[in-house]
């Protein structure tokens, strides 16, 4: 969502993930002589929710008919729960075991960046949309989310095909070393 009155703007976005139910299975393991296979049933079941919103404000520095040059600071948080659960067990109830474990991490950062639109040819109608912000907070080491992609205007508004990278990376013994979520994304905007 955003909100521009002349060269100031306000922005917010908002994205959620839920990777439940993501299963593994182990059905043979070799034994220390590796002749003889050991059937032990493992199963893991890993659960990864995260609640990710930015906000933040931006000017624009740069506006011309090659395109359009914003630079903005802001916040962004992430609330990220993880849970998981392993089993073993092996012929006749040799080596059962089971346990579990779960986690709850909450991450603020603060954020600087550009973002934009470079016009392609005379019409103005194609255009090249990016976003790059980097940051640092109370948990994570630096953060940085980036895009880039293609985009068409119509009288009432714009439609966007992009690429984007969010990434976490922190060091030591966290919860939360290196986190990675990309892939493409379709949006829509409308003006009023």
């Amino acid at each position: 969502f955003e909100a521009r009155k002349g060269d100031w703007a306000l922005a917010m976005d908002l994205v959620y993930n839920d990777f439940s139910g993501q299963q593994g299975k182990i059905k043979t393991v070799h034994g220390p002589e590796g002749h003889e296979p050991l059937p032990i049933d493992v199963n893991v079941d890993v659960d990864i929710k995260a609640l990710i919103w930015e906000g933040i404000g931006s000017y624009t520095a740069a506006r011309s008919s090659a395109g359009t040059l914003d630079v903005f600071g802001g916040a962004r948080y992430l609330g990220l729960k993880t849970s998981t659960d392993l089993s073993f067990s092996g012929p006749e109830g040799v080596l059962e075991r089971s346990g579990g474990s779960s986690n709850k991490l909450n991450v603020w950062d603060g954020i600087v960046g550009v973002r934009g639109a470079v016009s392609l040819g005379d019409g103005g109608d194609w255009f090249v949309p990016y976003y790059l912000d980097i940051g640092a907070g109370n948990y994570s080491n630096w953060t940085w989310q980036g895009w880039i992609g293609v985009g068409y205007r119509f009288d009432w508004g714009d439609i966007v095909l992009v690429y984007r990278n969010l990434s976490y990376s922190t060091t030591g013994d966290e919860v939360l070393q290196d986190m990675r979520m990309a892939g493409p994304a379709l949006g829509a905007t409308f003006r009023w």
